[in-house]
């Protein structure tokens, strides 16, 4: 099943690499589900896929933690990353 739902992001690269994407992370969407799925397995970049599609919509919100001193993010699925895992532009 690896094998096959890699060959299947592989195609979709194909298929979309005259599109822009407008992804708002630093590692794409579909990079970060191959890069997961090869290294620990189909089940664990099934679990990915649906994270990234929970989190990379639109309504972020960039926001200054008083705690930590960062700039951070809460994505639309209310979690909340580091500004430096999203693209230099946001």
């Amino acid at each position: 099943m690896r094998r096959l739902f890699l060959s299947i992001v592989k195609i979709y690269w194909k298929l979309t690499k005259n599109r822009k994407h407008r992804c708002i992370f630093k590692e794409s969407c579909s990079k970060h589900v191959y890069r997961i799925t090869d290294q620990e397995g189909f089940l664990s970049g099934i679990r990915a896929l649906k994270q990234r599609y929970r989190q990379c919509r639109p309504g972020y919100i960039l926001f200054f933690d008083k705690i930590d001193k960062r700039v951070n993010v809460k994505l639309a699925d209310d979690s909340v990353v580091d500004r430096s895992l999203l693209i230099e532009s946001l």
